[in-house]
């Protein structure tokens, strides 16, 4: 029973499993941002932490802590000099994990690990608005009152009799008699102009039949001569 053990062995060896993240805490801290799985990202998130810690101590112990960890002696100085200013402000959690779905494959749950680097307020910095002071006019001790807005008087126009009502109605009807009449008489000189047209036509036509019908009693006369001068 694993009572009180809450490491993840990840199925390795403590030997592999040290030295996988050893080399995971190395890279993290150079770049700045890793990919890896779900389980592997929490346990280097706790030694990533830890990290940023030493270097914000900033002994010479813990810096030879660090070493005993960390692969690389550049990584190191960047640790305490880089990391150290842009976690300064921060009381923890300085890794993040974003999670981006399933690897192809094994469909193993995916995250980004990265460190972050917003930097947080402090609680010191955050400045009182000043209170708005409102300010209350004076109390004199002959209350004056508004004085009125002048509205503007509006006077409709009646007709005095009843004559005049009537004399209205009439003008109104004329108008709109006026009105109507114009399209009848437009209407009806269309119809006129139209008639002359066919008169015109009509008396075009009987003219040319006529011409025609002489024509043809021309011919039997010319037909008789030539048959006398056969003859």
């Amino acid at each position: 029973m694993r009572h009180l053990r809450r490491t993840r062995k990840l199925g390795w060896k403590t030997a592999h499993r040290e030295a996988v993240f050893r080399n995971m805490v190395t890279s993290l801290l150079e770049h700045g941002r890793i990919i890896t799985t779900v389980p592997r990202a929490k346990e280097l998130r706790k030694i990533a932490d830890k990290m940023v810690t030493l270097a914000k101590d900033g002994t010479l112990h813990a810096k030879r802590q660090a070493l005993s960890i960390i692969r690389d002696r550049n990584v190191v100085t960047k640790l305490f000099t880089h990391w150290k200013e842009v976690m300064e402000d921060r009381n923890g959690g300085y890794c993040r994990l974003v999670k981006i779905g399933n690897r192809v494959g094994d469909a193993s749950p995916m995250t980004i690990v990265e460190m972050v680097i917003e930097s947080f307020p402090k609680s010191g910095d955050k400045k009182k608005k000043p209170a708005q002071i409102i300010s209350q006019p004076k109390k004199t001790d002959v209350e004056t009152k508004p004085e009125a807005i002048p509205v503007a008087e509006t006077i409709e126009e009646f007709p005095e009799t009843e004559t005049q009502a009537q004399e209205e109605v009439i003008v109104q009807q004329t108008v709109t008699e006026e009105k109507t009449e114009e399209p009848i008489v437009l209407a009806e000189t269309a119809i006129e102009a139209e008639e002359t047209v066919q008169t015109e036509k009509a008396q075009d036509d009987t003219e040319v039949k006529e011409e025609v019908s002489a024509v043809e009693e021309v011919k039997p006369d010319e037909s008789e001569k030539k048959e006398e001068t056969e003859k």
